[in-house]
């Protein structure tokens, strides 16, 4: 069993008394930090800013707002603006 699960076969114990690792220990997994740029095109995004509007007040293109977006996204485990928006709170970036 030890070795099934040690080589991620199965749900078993990797090591004794060990239990398998749970979606919860995963997201404890260390965090990347956003970048100063990324925190401020969060906030904006946040706020319901759209993409042309994040890209005027910071003077960038709507594609670079995209990719900061889609960093963003990454970083923080999430696929949505709401996701992002909880993930933010519970990190203390807004």
């Amino acid at each position: 069993k030890r070795e099934l699960a040690a080589a991620g076969r199965g749900p078993e114990l990797a090591e004794e008394g060990e239990p398998p690792e749970t979606e919860a220990a995963a997201s404890a997994a260390p965090q990347e930090d956003l970048t100063s740029r990324e925190r401020e095109v969060l906030r904006s995004f946040t706020r319901g800013s759209t993409y042309d509007e994040i890209a005027d007040a910071m003077g960038i293109s709507r594609h670079t707002v995209h990719t900061h977006i889609r960093n963003i996204y990454g970083k923080l485990h999430v696929n949505s603006r709401k996701q992002a928006l909880r993930q933010a709170l519970s990190r203390g970036y807004l």
